[in-house]
Order: C-alpha cells, then structure tokens, then sequence
C-alpha cells in the first residue's frame, strides 16, 4: 500500500494553532458576586462631592497668579510663540516657501471671486484673503488649514447683505453708491458680530458645538448652498441681470425672469464664460488624471489665475466694457483699508446670519483642522480654535473684511504642495499684499463673466458629493436621510432654515433611535461565561427558567414604556395578562365548586381539548389524565409538527339533573376529587366550539415568549435584566423600574440586575429603586446572576381550590434538608 504522508509545514501549521487555542484558554474559578458581597469584599471609592464654596477656593488656588502660570496662559492663548522657537529654517523653510507661493496665486482669483460672490467689490474679497490670515497664524493651532474666503460663506454673506438692502429699500430709495455702501458696511458689520460671537463661545468653552453638526450634515448643507452658489453666477456668464430674489423657493424663482431675459443675453460674454470653462475644465482633468503618475503634476496648475490674466488682457486689448458691453470690474484701489470699526446699525438684521454664520465657519474649519491633525500627527485644541476663528473674524471686520473661514480647496493644495506649518499662509499673504500695493489697478478691466466662470468650475469638488447618497445607502441609511433632508431644505428654505432644520433632524434621529432601542433575549454560547442575542448566534442557549434581557440604550421618560412593552414580549411573561388569567380560573373553579355542592355537575365519558406549548424537539409526549380517579398516563409519540400537545380528558358540564350514563351517583365527588390543588387543566362546557377553546389558547398566549398558559402558570421564574449599556437613568425610567419589579413580584417571578454602571446604581440609591430591588439582588456581571437563580430553589405559583395564590417550592436537596433539620435541632434546644 502506498504510504500518504502529511507535509512537515502542514504539521507546523496545525502545532501552531494548538499552540494558540491552549495559550488563549481562560479559566476563571471564583465566587458568585452580587453588588453587595463584592463591595463588602473590594473596597470601592467613596464619591464624596465638595460643597461650592471649597470647590470655589480650589479653583482659586489653581488660578493663582504667578510668573509660571501667566506664562502658560499667554503660550496657550498665541501658540505660535511655542512652535515658532522650534521651527528648523533650514529643513522646513523651503517646503513652506514653495507652498506659500502656490497657494498665493490661487488666493488672488478666489478672494475676487468670492467678493463678487458676496455682493461686495472684488477688492474686499483681497482684504479677506490677507488680514485674517495673519491673525490665523498667530493664534491657530492647525498647521495647514487656509484661511480666508469660501464660496459657501460668501453666498451667506450676500444673502445677508441683500435682506439689509431690502429693509432699507422699504423706506427709502438707494441709489447704486448708496446700496454699495450699505452692503459694504452691512458685510464688515457681519465679519465683526460673527468675531464677537465666537471670541464669546471660545471662553465659554463652547468647542464642543462642532460635535453636534456631523458630517452628512455638511456635507449635505455645502451641497445645497453649492446650488445656490451656481444659480447666482449663471446668470452672469450670459451677461443677463436680473433683480436678486430671496427667500422659500428662491433658487426656482430666479430664473422666471431669467429666461424671458435670454433675449438681452451678451453674447460676448457667453463665449468668454464658455472658453474660460473649457480650459479649466481640461486642464483639471488632465492634471487629475496623471497626477498620480508624473511628478510634473504634484503641484497643481493655477489655471484659474491664467483665466484672470488671459481675460484682463483681451478685455483690455478690445474693450469689452466700451464696445461690447461686457460688464467688468472697475477701479481697483490700492493700498491697505485703515482700520476703523463699522457701524452696528444693521445689527438687528444681521443678528440671526451671524449666529449660523458663526457656527458654520467653526464647524467647517475645525472639521479640516482635525483631518490634518490626525493625518500628520499633532494636536489641535477646539476651544483655542474657535478664538482663533474670532480673532479673524473680529480683525477682518476692523479690516472691511467680510467673515471668512478655512477652504477646502486652498488647504488641500497647501497640504499637497509640501506646507509644514503656518508660515507658508504668511508667504501666500505676501502675495496678496503686493497685489493690493501695486497690481490692483491692472486688473480693473477683467470681465466678470470670468470671476462667474472660476467660481463654477470651483464647484465641481461640491457638487461631486452627490456620490455620498450611494456610499450612505450601503452602510447607514439614517445618515443617508440626514444627508437628503438637509440638502433639500436648504435648496427649498434658504441657508439658515435649511442648516436649522437639518440640526433639528439630526437631533430627531438621535431621539427616534433612543427611543426605540434594540433589546434582546440573550443566550449562552455553551461551557462559556458568554452571553449573546439568540437571534443572532445560533449556538445561543436559553437557561431553563430564566429569561436575560438586555437594554440597548438608556433608560429615560422617551423610551421608558417601550423597553417594558418589550420586555412583556421579548419575556413572553404580560403580568396583567397572568393575573388576568388566574382571577378567571378562579372563578370558574368557584362557580365549578357551586355547582358540585348542588350537584348540577355530573362525570361523563371525557372528551379531548389540545392545548399546544413550544418545544424544540420533535419527540412528544401524550398526556391523559382520568378525572375520575386521578391517574395520569402517559405515551410517548412522535409528529410532524414542533409543537407539544397535551390530551387531557376532563368532563362536559351539563346543566340538568340527569345522572350519568353508567349510573354511577358518586360523579360530584369524583369530579371533586379530580381537582385538587395539583389539578392542571381547561374547564370546558359542552357547548363550546374546540376550534374557539383552541383559538382562546393561542390568544391568551404571549406573541413572542409563549410562556403563561392558560392556567396562569410560567415555566420562567427570573427574570435578569442586563443593564450593560444603560448609561444613564431619569426619573421616568426608575418609576418605571419600580412598576416592573413589583409586577412581577406579583406573579411570583424574580428581578435581578447585572452589570450596572457606577453612576446608574448612584441614581437608583438615590431615588430608592435600589432599596426596593436590594444589592443582594444586583449582581456583577449577567453569569453571576444566571449562577445564583440556577442554584436557588424554583419558586412556582399556583391556584389553590379558594383562588388565592400560594407559593410551591422544589424538593429540598440533601443539603438543604441537612441544614433544615440542623435548624430545628437548634430551635429545640434553644430555651423558650
């Protein structure tokens, strides 16, 4: 015979994952803890709360003046006075200078761009792209974000401007250098109220606000203000002016007019806008698509200040504003704005703007800010973040700078093109700074058709977000939703309705998930401590006569009567529905007893009722029960259904007189006999229909546990309820707690609770829910409590022939009954 062999490295293999299963082998031999015997045998820290006044003195303490303290508040409050000292020159200038450079040429387009966005000359769109960025710089912590202008702030901004223009308009007529004016007043305006409010949150540590707007969220708001962006600049590359429309359905309203105004469309300037699209669009996708395999395409191709360039030069060359009135730029003055505060008479309607304002550009910077953070490893502080956002702010109001935040696009460039810390944002400042001293004037004849042409194309990195929707459906279809709703309502309502509304879904989605928390009937995995959903592990095994229920979420007023409606069902123990049940037994029993003492009831030949219980195996057993003598016999057989039938034979109870067939005259008292307290079965009259006594079964049954029958009793006697992932509770859910313990007390069944958290079990001693379950009852852990009810003695309820309740225990086991005698031997000889 041919000998097989095994291969050595199959043999390595195998020996390996042996090797493995002995090392991760746990073995834990202990003693069943409830709460109250492990805090007696491990000590646990006393929570011991100060009063104010102590708390008070040692804040005071630790805020004490010093030269080390002042020193490290001034560091913390100017973080650059901590990086700059350790910047290396010579290692990490030269990277920051290349990308300075680069993200400069792009600054200068975009600033004019979004001022034109923001309904303001393009000029102050240059302001904002320079001042804030210094003040950035000092204060910031983020090493490469941009500082500066956004389309999506901008369109904000101008949405601002033009509700001030509209009051204003109601009670006076502006000329147009009146109307520039209020809108350059009412945008400065803005910038400063926005720095105000966020210098405020920063202090009031108020770092946290970025944590309630996620991410769907803004992704989905910056996606429908990029409609509204694309909507205000497509008119203006058919050189077409239309009058601005605001307010619900303001992206729809704007082209009714649009349209019958084709008619007056530039001509020239649809080319212009048309070849300025084109050539940037090619070229963004050239550079796209061999970036990855050229170094030639590592820095990106500033097409946007070509098309700047390129269009000064035509439209100056051939006089697009005189010949083809192309409309342009105008003058461009130069030099810098001198710093003066700007009125605050537009304040009440500017007030709600710059709140939501305010929270946007936080939320939108800090996002990006912990994108770099994490990716190149370093730190970023919310709370000095949001000052620093302030700061610029505040400075760029002062400035005639219109609010401002990080962009997207220009930190992405800044972080590809080498940036190391914040002096590649001073470099690109230096840029600026020379065009506003010198270049200013040369570009007075560019076409704004081009300055609507780059913020479109600018639009091309938003609108792709739009693939979100398909990611979103596979994995959260509630992020998804979020994603939808936002978007929509910001496109229907408007900016500052539609982030609102967002914010108030997104909290809606976090209550609706709470509100109905996932709870499960935990099972064993088999010779283990692990207790999994049964649902979702088959090897999961019930304990005989004990039901775990876990909660899945905290237990407060929202949610309170779902997780008990669950747990009836999930149990399938309803105590009302028990105790229902009994009180009808009973009296049926005691109408039975009536009638048997005026012998109105007779034994005749037994007849079948099918009572149906769940069972797992296919094997059964048929029961027959013979109510005249008591006996109980029993078959063993097998069907084709999972369920378990039980045969049990009891007598028709007939209204007349008439004695029994065979004669016999002693039919009440077998009858009477028949029921004893041991008796279980189904009082049945002659003329009910078996499909309605079955049909009466199958209702009186739970919908998912199965465990009461008709006759009241439950095969469960504890109930553990697994409060692992209970973080906190109300006073709504401890009442609640109170109802469920003593309803189930009423029926003889045992609460225990495991695995309570430290702060649950405070609130449950404080309010007295721990005083009604008692420690002794509250375990360490979900085995602990599956241990401690398997090795107690089953308590069963019965219903005895007066239709009251009374306790049954098991058979005491040799130990117990040791310990039982050992007590009455002590008794007897204690003297009276």
């Amino acid at each position: 015979m041919e000998e097989v062999g095994v291969p050595a490295e199959s043999i390595d293999n195998i020996d390996a994952s042996l090797h493995l299963r002995r090392r991760n082998t746990l073995v834990v031999n202990r003693q069943i803890y409830n709460e109250d015997q492990f805090r007696q045998e491990y000590e646990e820290h006393e929570q011991q709360k100060k009063p104010i006044c102590s708390r008070v003195k040692t804040w005071a303490r630790s805020r004490e003046v010093t030269w080390r303290s002042v020193k490290q508040s001034v560091f913390g409050l100017v973080p650059i006075l901590v990086w700059l000292p350790k910047y290396t020159w010579r290692r990490q200038f030269f990277p920051d200078l290349m990308s300075g450079f680069t993200v400069g040429i792009y600054r200068l387009p975009q600033g004019m761009a979004h001022g034109f966005l923001a309904t303001v000359p393009p000029v102050y769109g240059l302001y904002t792209v320079f001042f804030p960025v210094i003040v950035y710089a000092l204060f910031g912590t983020s090493q490469h974000i941009s500082i500066g202008t956004f389309a999506v702030v901008s369109i904000m901004t101008g949405d601002a401007a033009d509700k001030v223009i509209l009051e204003i308009s109601k009670d006076q007529e502006l000329t147009e250098e009146e109307e520039r004016q209020a809108r350059i007043v009412a945008v400065t305006s803005l910038a400063l109220m926005v720095g105000v409010i966020q210098i405020l949150l920063g202090i009031l540590r108020f770092g946290i606000l970025s944590d309630y707007l996620p991410e769907p969220l803004i992704r989905g708001f910056t996606t429908g203000a990029a409609v509204h962006v694309f909507c205000s600049q497509f008119y203006k590359m058919f050189g077409v002016s239309i009058e601005k429309v605001s307010g619900p359905l303001s992206v729809l309203r704007q082209y009714i007019p649009f349209f019958p105004g084709l008619r007056q469309a530039n001509t020239t300037a649809i080319i212009v806008s048309v070849s300025a699209i084109v050539l940037m669009v090619i070229i963004k996708e050239i550079q796209e698509k061999y970036k990855p395999k050229y170094r030639v395409f590592k820095y990106p191709i500033p097409v946007e200040l070509v098309v700047i360039i390129l269009g000064t030069v035509v439209s100056w060359s051939m006089d697009f504003d005189g010949k083809y009135g192309v409309p342009v730029v105008g003058a461009v003055p130069t030099g810098l704005p001198a710093p003066s505060l700007p009125s605050l008479k537009y304040m009440p309607y500017l007030i709600t703007d710059a709140f939501v304002i305010a929270i946007v550009t936080f939320s939108i910077a800090v996002s990006m800010a912990y994108i770099f953070a994490k990716k190149h490893n370093y730190e970023i502080g919310a709370n000095q973040e949001l000052l620093a956002y302030g700061a610029s702010n505040f400075v760029g109001g002062v400035f005639q700078c219109f609010p401002n935040t990080a962009s997207l696009s220009r930190s992405l460039v800044q972080e590809v093109s080498g940036c190391t810390s914040q002096i590649a944002s001073l470099v690109s400042a230096l840029l600026i700074l020379v065009t506003l001293i010198w270049l200013g004037p040369l570009f007075q004849s560019l076409p704004e058709c081009c300055l609507a042409a780059i913020i479109v194309v600018a639009l091309r990195g938003m609108f792709r977000q739009f693939r979100d929707i398909k990611i979103l459906w596979k994995y959260s279809l509630t992020d998804m939703v979020m994603w939808i709703v936002t978007f929509v309502l910001v496109v229907t309502f408007g900016l500052d309705i539609g982030l609102l509304g967002g914010i108030l879904f997104a909290v809606f989605t976090v209550v609706v998930r709470t509100q109905r928390p996932p709870c499960q009937i935990m099972g064993r995995i088999p010779d283990t401590d692990i207790y999994k959903d049964i649902k979702h592990f088959k090897q999961g095994e019930e304990v005989p006569g004990i039901k775990i229920f876990r909660i899945q979420a905290p237990f407060y007023f929202s949610n309170s009567r779902y997780i008990k409606d669950r747990l009836y069902v999930k149990t399938g123990l309803c105590p009302p529905k028990i105790l229902r049940q009994r009180a009808k037994l009973a009296k049926r029993k005691a109408a039975l007893e009536k009638k048997q003492a005026n012998g109105e009831v007779f034994a005749r030949e037994p007849r079948k009722v099918y009572q149906k219980e769940r069972s797992t195996p296919q094997h059964h057993r048929l029961i027959e029960m013979d109510l005249e003598n008591g006996d109980v016999k029993g078959d063993s057989i097998v069907t084709t259904a999972e369920t378990k039938i039980f045969e049990v034979d009891e007598p028709d109870m007939l209204n007349s007189g008439t004695p029994p067939p065979n004669g016999s005259s002693n039919g009440a008292q077998a009858s009477t006999n028949a029921l004893d307290d041991s008796t279980v079965g189904v009082l049945k009259n002659e003329d009910d229909n078996p499909e309605d006594s079955e049909s009466m079964l199958e209702d009186q049954r739970s919908s998912e546990g199965h465990e009461s029958d008709v006759t009241g009793e439950v095969d469960t006697h504890t109930i553990v309820l697994d409060f692992g992932a209970v973080s906190f509770v109300d006073t709504v859910g401890m009442n609640m707690m109170k109802s469920i313990l003593a309803e189930y007390d009423s029926i003889d069944v045992n609460v225990l609770v495991a695995n309570v958290r430290g702060n649950v079990r405070e609130t449950l001693r404080k309010s007295g829910v721990l005083d009604t379950i008692g420690l002794h009852k509250m375990f360490v852990s979900v085995h602990d409590a599956v241990l401690f009810s398997s090795s107690s003695p089953l308590k069963l309820s019965v219903i005895n022939p007066n239709g009251d309740l009374r306790k049954r225990r098991e058979a005491p086991t040799a130990a117990e009954s040791t310990l039982e005698s050992l007590d009455e031997e002590q008794d007897e000889d204690t003297p009276l």
